[in-house]
């Protein structure tokens, strides 16, 4: 759903996604998984006003990056190998 300019949030756009990976059918594990990822990135640009799609930027995703290299879970740094994948799902969702 777009707001009142008509750009796409990024929460709506997470929302689109979803029914879309839904529509492909896609494993509920694997839906999961995404939404997690999205929550994420999505939670980052809401801490820096970045509420539309359209905002984001390569400079902001390479700012994400840098955001996960640092990122912890459980009181550890992530992996590379998890944080490609949360950057998979990024690039996924805005192509």
């Amino acid at each position: 759903m777009a707001n009142k300019t008509g750009m796409i949030t990024i929460t709506d756009g997470i929302d689109k996604y979803v029914q879309d990976l839904q529509l492909r059918n896609y494993s509920t594990l694997t839906i999961y998984g995404y939404q997690k990822r999205l929550a994420l990135f999505q939670q980052w640009a809401e801490e820096r006003v970045l509420n539309l799609a359209t905002s984001i930027t390569e400079a902001h995703l390479d700012c994400y990056r840098r955001y996960l290299h640092q990122y912890t879970y459980g009181g550890k740094r992530i992996k590379a190998a998890t944080q490609k994948g949360h950057l998979l799902v990024i690039k996924q969702y805005f192509t």
